[in-house]
């Protein structure tokens, strides 16, 4: 596990994965309220879901369509980066925001990072997919879980 200083604090990073869904963002918060301490310092993971879309093969874009979705796109990071970042600046919580290249892949992306930092802790919500769902895409929490080397938080909004 990972501590660097700031501010002359040894600090321990805790991973949160951030894809602007309900789940996700209680699992934050749910982080934040419990866990959280003077101690850690957030590392925000985003996976944007315009790379799945590229990489999943069978669409063809014009690079005219592609540049288009590709700037609404890096609008909606922007955003959810600036919102992440002053929910937990308003908490004073030292974070530090990273947005990941998938290769379609973000259960890999998320987990490269994780060990890449030495995340003391992965935090993430579920998307609420169903059983079917689970099934045949796949759950990216589900991957986190079983490949992570540190500990892994899933919040389930019940």
């Amino acid at each position: 596990q990972r501590t660097f200083s700031l501010g002359g604090k040894k600090k321990h990073i805790v991973a949160v994965a951030i894809d602007g869904s309900l789940n996700c963002e209680k699992a934050l918060d749910w982080y934040c309220d419990v866990i959280h301490h003077q101690e850690f310092f957030v590392v925000l993971l985003h996976c944007p879901e315009l790379a799945d879309v590229a990489k999943s093969g069978g669409m063809v874009f014009s690079p005219a369509v592609w540049h288009d979705m590709w700037q609404k796109e890096k609008g909606k990071i922007a955003a959810l980066k600036l919102r992440y970042e002053k929910k937990l600046q308003d908490r004073q919580i030292d974070c530090k925001w990273l947005t990941l290249n998938t290769s379609g892949k973000p259960g890999e992306a998320l987990v490269k990072a994780s060990a890449e930092y030495k995340a003391s802790l992965m935090v993430m919500g579920t998307r609420g997919q169903s059983t079917v769902q689970r099934t045949i895409m796949g759950s990216v929490s589900d991957y986190v879980v079983h490949h992570s080397k540190s500990p892994v938080l899933v919040y389930k909004n019940l």
